[in-house]
């Protein structure tokens, strides 16, 4: 194989007989689709790397999406046992990466990793547009990915791929379709112009222009692209945090604006994350108090771009609505604390290798001495800390619980017509 060929991994972290199903089912019969890997593979030194714990690679063993998979590139695994059951799924995820990465070893300088969820899924040419990037020498890629709620849209998925040989050829539009109908609860209240509900620990804001149409403004984009130009033995922070600027510092970056070029769906369980809902309405201001305590100058960059989720042409009403989108964004600028946060050794990040070590007793090997043992005599633990969050000592806790209750009595067919209603006093 000629040694100028463009070499690109993709790295996937998946692990449990029941995931490695669902992924083989609908993730992987998407990357298997027109445009995704099959193109990626004839054009580049490709190879699949399953980051997964040594009991679950019999699972994708058992899946033809698999046995196919192996006859289009290359497939090898990352053991990541040991990391699985820390008891923070970002810091597992950041680990299994990171892994993945140095697998290569010397050879990961120039290449060019491909990072995906087992919850994503991507639209039909989704791995040919990336490949478009990197041909033109940009060293990351940046993308939204939008949730929605796993119990509805994956049996239409599911019908779709058993339909078509089990594969997923999905155009942007009818992908993006499916997930506007379909939106995930913590995707509503990230609908700032909606006065019901509001995320708690907003990251995105999203503005509706119609059933079709949604914008947005995203402090948190997902790495799906980069080229290692500088190795790192141990990861600085959270992946999405930290890999862009320390992986690749000086290349060129383009983000995925439109999800006409490029989409891809979340699915999330319907109920997952609600306790960030909040009801009613948050100004700027208040938003920026909380994006002030951990957006890097990385996050302010992203936010700086409008984000356009469609299912059909963008209609009129668009540029009105980016400019509320763009009158909001600027009050919440106006309000962030001047200096960024530091991207290494984040705040964030520092906290949970703290609550790694309450809970577990020590840290993964790679991370040995990052953080300090906290001092026993504190009586912090980590089933302390989860007894006082469900207990009526937390703050929100009557608040919590009604929510918690809202979500679990929401069919999961009431689809975006769906309304409820309530009133406390």
């Amino acid at each position: 194989m000629s040694s100028s060929r463009i070499r690109t991994r993709l790295l996937v972290p998946v692990w449990g007989s029941r995931y490695v199903e669902l992924f083989c089912a609908i993730g992987l019969a998407a990357l298997l689709g027109d445009g995704n890997l099959p193109s990626l593979a004839r054009e580049t030194d490709c190879e699949v790397i399953f980051l997964t714990t040594a009991s679950s690679i019999d699972d994708f063993k058992c899946h033809s999406a698999y046995h196919r998979l192996r006859e289009i590139c290359a497939v090898s695994f990352v053991a990541i046992d040991d990391i699985v059951d820390v008891g923070s799924y970002g810091v597992t995820l950041t680990l299994a990466y990171a892994r993945g990465i140095r697998s290569l070893g010397s050879r990961q300088i120039g290449t060019y990793y491909i990072f995906l969820n087992a919850d994503f899924v991507l639209s039909q040419d989704a791995l040919s547009v990336v490949l478009g990037y990197i041909r033109r020498n940009y060293g990351v890629v940046l993308a939204p990915t939008l949730r929605c709620n796993d119990e509805d849209v994956r049996p239409i998925l599911s019908q779709l791929a058993g339909a078509k040989d089990n594969l997923l050829n999905i155009p942007s539009r009818d992908l993006a379709g499916m997930v506007l109908r379909h939106l995930h609860p913590t995707a509503l209240a990230s609908i700032v112009n909606q006065p019901m509900l509001h995320h708690a620990a907003a990251n995105q804001f999203l503005w509706r222009v119609d059933r079709d149409t949604l914008i947005g403004r995203f402090y948190l984009l997902f790495m799906l692209c980069i080229r290692v130009d500088r190795i790192m033995e141990v990861p600085s922070g959270f992946c999405d945090y930290t890999f862009v600027p320390d992986f690749c510092p000086s290349g060129t970056r383009a983000t995925i604006k439109d999800s006409d070029e490029l989409f891809i769906a979340e699915l999330q369980a319907a109920r997952g994350e609600s306790h960030f809902l909040r009801f009613g309405e948050v100004s700027p201001k208040d938003y920026a108090a909380d994006l002030s305590a951990w957006s890097t100058r990385e996050h302010r960059g992203y936010a700086d771009d409008t984000l356009f989720f469609h299912a059909a042409s963008l209609p009129r009403a668009t540029d009105e609505v980016c400019r509320e989108a763009d009158a909001f964004m600027r009050e919440i600028k106006a309000a962030l604390r001047p200096e960024p946060m530091r991207h290494q050794s984040h705040p964030h990040w520092m906290g949970a290798l703290r609550e790694i070590c309450i809970g577990c007793g020590s840290l993964p090997a790679e991370l040995e001495g990052a953080v300090s043992q906290p001092a026993a005599a504190s009586g912090w633990t980590a089933p302390l800390v989860k007894t006082l969050y469900r207990s009526p000592l937390y703050p929100l806790w009557v608040e919590r619980r009604l929510l918690n209750a809202l979500v679990k009595c929401m069919p999961a067919s009431a689809g975006p017509r769906g309304l409820y209603v309530a009133n406390w006093e």
